[in-house]
């Protein structure tokens, strides 16, 4: 395995091309917000492990391909829609500026996605509820 299959697996579409520059409709920020959930999901223990990559801190490294990616702002589907304006960012008016509460730092700290995920599953869940749209 390798950065190549994490990324075709969990991180298939780039989210500065998909996001960036964006006018955050609702059929955007839902696509957004499930990007964000795939990409967490592919940063779990087991999901690493099974691509021969390891974390450090926000970076994770590939081991055969000499590659890391960052898990940040560039690579946030929510961050890229909304050009970084925490203000805007779903994730920021339902829980707060995602570096500084503790499912992001607990991530760099200990590598546990779990918070996260249920901090984003549950954004959707909100998100799907408040314009009922329907689950895919």
């Amino acid at each position: 395995m390798s950065f190549e299959s994490w990324k075709k697996e969990f991180y298939p579409v780039d989210a500065r091309e998909e996001f960036y520059d964006e006018k955050p409709t609702r059929e955007k920020t839902r696509s957004a917000i499930l990007h964000s959930i795939r990409k967490w999901e592919g940063l779990t223990e087991t999901n690493l492990n099974l691509h021969e990559a390891t974390r450090d801190s926000f970076l994770i490294w590939f081991e055969n391909d000499s590659i890391s990616f960052e898990v940040g702002p560039r690579t946030c589907a929510l961050c890229c829609l909304f050009d970084s304006d925490c203000n805007r960012c779903r994730l920021y008016c339902t829980f707060g500026h995602c570096e500084k509460i503790s499912p992001y730092q607990e991530f760099q700290d200990s590598g546990n996605v779990e918070p996260m995920l249920n901090i984003l599953r549950a954004m959707l869940k909100r998100y799907e509820d408040k314009y009922d749209v329907d689950a895919k």
